[in-house]
């Protein structure tokens, strides 16, 4: 894989984390709850636009994806979501920068895995007036669909084990190391109305969703979808197991110029 690619990438995914802090059940601080990738998105305005998977930021609208009991009480008004500047040289639960995103004006998509976010206003000046190293690349969403003929590279942030030591750092209490992951030779195995497939080199791990599908070669600097999820290696659907789940950046175009650019409005 070519540093180029790889160097590209790494300016444009980002890590986002939902913490929750349920006071009436005795919490004080909050808590990690979910980790995952994120994209920030060019909208040709000047409000910086992020997308994400939406069962990570609206956990409490996904309660298959989360089978522990005291999900039963986590209501957004218990959650935030912070973006993470991370580095792609080491597997780390550090960070550049943090933001916090507005959990009052995510967008979930009708019926894919997927939401638009806009950073908190205070939030918003600080990353604005940040220096590049703080901030990510806004990535160009293509137009066409995927082919068979065409080859891309999947690019996230890998959770591995273990915590952050954080002591009293509450920024990062709580959050496992990422590993800043490309993995590329990506192929296309088919869509519906429902979903898309992609098939990896290997079976995506965890953290990966919201990542990027970014072109090989000179197309480094497109996106041409989203990661939703993967497909369980037990699937009975056997031709797509390990898969990789996207929305289509054509999809996603047609949704954001329907309304999600309002957002920054």
């Amino acid at each position: 894989m070519p540093n180029r690619l790889r160097a590209a990438a790494a300016r444009q995914v980002g890590g986002i984390t939902t913490w929750f802090k349920i006071e009436e059940q005795g919490m004080t601080r909050f808590e990690v709850l979910s980790q995952a990738s994120v994209l920030a998105i060019d909208t040709r305005a000047s409000t910086p636009l992020f997308l994400t998977s939406a069962h990570v930021v609206q956990p409490y609208l996904w309660r298959n994806y989360y089978p522990q009991e005291w999900m039963n009480f986590v209501e957004q008004k218990h959650t935030k979501v912070t973006l993470e500047i991370r580095s792609p040289k080491s597997a780390s639960a550090d960070f550049h920068a943090q933001f916090e995103l507005d959990c009052n004006r995510i967008r979930a998509h009708p019926f894919r895995d997927c939401a638009a976010l806009a950073l908190t206003a205070s939030d918003e000046k600080r990353y604005l007036s940040g220096d590049k190293k703080s901030r990510l690349s806004p990535v160009s969403l293509s137009p066409h669909s995927l082919t068979p003929a065409v080859r891309v590279a999947a690019a996230g942030h890998t959770i591995v084990a273990g915590e952050a030591d954080g002591d009293d750092d509450a920024s990062i209490v709580g959050h496992r190391a990422q590993r800043f992951d490309v993995f590329s030779g990506c192929s296309f195995v088919s869509s519906s109305k429902h979903q898309a497939f992609l098939r990896t080199p290997e079976v995506l791990g965890e953290g990966m969703c919201g990542g990027g599908l970014f072109g090989e070669g000179g197309d480094s600097a497109t996106c041409h979808g989203i990661i939703e999820g993967i497909v369980p290696l037990n699937s009975p659907a056997t031709h797509l197991s390990g898969c990789c789940a996207y929305v289509q950046s054509s999809e996603l175009l047609v949704w954001l110029n329907l309304g999600a650019p309002a957002l920054g409005k």
